[in-house]
């Protein structure tokens, strides 16, 4: 019996192991000490995300309105089964990778963006308000009657971080709805920063969210 027992707890920590090794995929410039490893291995293994040819994730290279607009695409419109041919196809369908993605995601993009501004640095303002977007039509949170999402204040806007006076009412309510939920929050001095670009890390750290909160309302 003690043998049999001491068989099975093997098989256990074996199992653990392998799916452990299953689940964190590797890049050569993203060390088990990176704060953003989980999120990337996550995202990788489900191929929402992907590295380069050459082995690498670059964690901290700018990401572009593209790429980003594929993974909020991929993880919002194109990860239900009936959507894996698609899912497939769709790099190819309109000659330039990115443009598939961009069609798909049109009517949930709150700006206009030419073909040559797709290949251009997202901002964190431009992230907060497709990501608002896309929550809408996720139903993160409830939307009044103009189907605007807004659960901060309803009178006088006042901003939640100490940058972004001057950006506008919407943007702060925009900015208000994303913080709560946790979806992108600011940083530790009270600033947002909403010119600032993101890094390829921050983006899979917010998809990863994103899909943490979709599989909470599921949606």
């Amino acid at each position: 019996m003690k043998k049999f027992i001491t068989l099975l707890l093997s098989i256990s920590m074996l199992l653990v192991m392998f799916s452990t090794l299953c689940y964190a995929k590797e890049f050569s410039d993203v060390d088990s000490s990176h704060w953003a490893l989980s999120y990337i291995s996550k995202l990788s293994d489900d191929g929402v995300i992907n590295g380069y040819d050459d082995g690498t994730f670059k964690p901290n290279k700018t990401i572009t309105r593209a790429e980003f607009i594929k993974l909020i695409v991929t993880e919002s419109l194109l990860s239900g089964p009936r959507t894996a041919k698609l899912k497939t196809a769709a790099p190819t369908l309109y000659g330039d990778w990115w443009k598939s993605y961009a069609i798909m995601a049109e009517k949930y993009i709150p700006y206009t963006y030419t073909d040559e501004d797709y290949p251009n640095p997202i901002t964190r303002l431009e992230v907060a308000n497709i990501l608002n977007s896309f929550a809408i039509k996720d139903k993160f949170y409830k939307v009044d009657e103009d189907g605007k999402a807004n659960i901060g204040d309803s009178g006088d806007v006042t901003s939640s971080f100490n940058d972004t006076n001057g950006i506008g009412d919407s943007n702060e309510i925009i900015l208000s709805n994303i913080s709560k939920i946790g979806l992108l929050i600011g940083y530790d001095d009270g600033s947002f920063k909403p010119g600032k670009p993101m890094t390829r890390a921050e983006i899979a750290t917010i998809i990863y969210r994103y899909h943490n909160i979709r599989g909470e309302e599921n949606v």
